[in-house]
C-alpha cells in the first residue's frame, strides 16, 4: 500500500477535548426510508477522527442487510484536512469487504481492498494527489476549507473513495433560515447551496446515467457563531429516482481548554 499512515497517527492518539460533532441522518429514496447514518466527529488542535455508520433500514433490509463501519483520522492545517488513513468495512448476508486507504500529505499513496473487486480498474496515483476520503470530505465542508465571504458553501471537494475519483462541487444560492419541525435538528441561520458531481476517474459511465447532470439542494446550518457549517438536508433527483437524506438529532459541543491542554 506505499507508506503506512498508522506510524504518523497511532491508534491511541484520538483526539481529546476540542469539539465534538454528531449527527443522525435518516435516507430516503422514492419515499422509502431505507437507511440510517450516525457520525461522530472530534477534532482538536491539529488532529482529527471521525467515525460513521451506516445500515439499512425498513424494506431496504429485504434487498440488502448491510452495515458500513468507517473511520477517518488525519490532521488539520490552516483549516486544510489532510487524511492519513481512511477505513471502511462492510458486512452483509451476501459477503463482507474491507478498505483501507492510506495517505501521506500529498495525498493518498496505496489502497486495499479485500476481497478485491476483479472488474474494478485501478486509479491513477496521480489523479488521486490531493484528494480526501469520502468522511474527512464531510469535515472540508464543515470546517469551510474552501469557504470564503464569495463561495459561503466553499467550493471543490476533491475526494477518493478506493473504487472512484471526483470532485464534489459547491455552489452558494443563497442564505436561509432553517425551521424547527417534528423531525429537524436544528432551529436558525443557514446557507442553501447546490451540489454537483464531478466524475474523474473510475466512473463506468453511459449515456442513460451520469450523475454531472443530478440535480440537488443542500441545507446547512451555521453553528458556532458562523465558524461552522453542518450539511443538515440534501434533495437529489438522480437517474433512478428522488433521495432525501435529513439529519434528525445533532449535538455540538467544545472544549477549548481541553483543546489546548490536548
Amino acid at each position: 500500500m506505499g507508506a503506512r499512515a498508522e506510524t504518523l497517527l497511532p491508534d491511541d492518539s484520538v483526539p481529546h477535548g476540542g469539539t465534538q460533532l454528531d449527527w443522525v441522518t435518516e435516507v430516503h429514496f422514492g419515499g422509502l426510508r431505507v437507511a440510517e447514518i450516525d457520525v461522530k466527529a472530534r477534532w482538536t488542535g491539529a488532529r482529527y477522527q471521525l467515525t460513521s455508520q451506516t445500515r439499512t433500514v425498513g424494506a431496504a433490509q429485504y434487498l440488502s442487510d448491510a452495515n458500513y463501519l468507517a473511520t477517518a483520522r488525519g490532521i488539520i492545517e490552516r483549516k486544510s484536512v489532510k487524511p492519513l488513513l481512511f477505513t471502511n468495512d462492510y458486512r452483509s448476508a451476501d459477503g463482507n469487504q474491507a478498505l483501507q486507504i492510506a495517505f501521506d500529505l500529498d495525498g493518498a499513496v496505496g489502497y486495499l481492498i479485500v476481497p478485491a473487486d476483479p472488474n474494478a480498474d485501478p486509479v491513477a496515483r496521480s489523479v488521486r494527489h490531493a484528494a480526501v476520503d469520502p468522511l474527512s470530505a464531510l469535515l472540508h465542508v464543515v470546517l469551510g476549507t474552501t469557504a470564503d465571504s464569495q463561495a459561503p458553501c466553499g467550493r471543490a471537494v476533491p475526494i477518493f473513495d478506493g473504487r472512484s475519483r471526483y470532485d464534489l462541487l459547491l455552489d452558494y444560492v443563497r442564505d436561509i433560515t432553517i425551521a424547527a419541525d417534528e423531525t429537524a435538528a436544528y432551529d436558525g441561520p443557514g446557507l442553501l447551496c447546490k451540489i454537483r458531481l464531478q466524475p474523474m476517474d473510475g466512473f463506468e459511465m453511459t449515456g442513460d446515467v451520469d450523475p454531472g447532470r443530478w440535480q440537488s439542494r443542500l441545507e446547512m446550518a451555521s453553528v458556532s457563531g458562523g465558524r461552522f457549517v453542518v450539511p443538515l438536508r440534501l434533495s437529489l433527483r438522480t437517474d433512478f429516482g428522488g433521495l432525501v437524506a435529513r439529519v434528525t438529532q445533532f449535538t455540538m459541543s467544545e472544549d477549548l481548554d481541553g483543546a489546548k491542554s490536548d
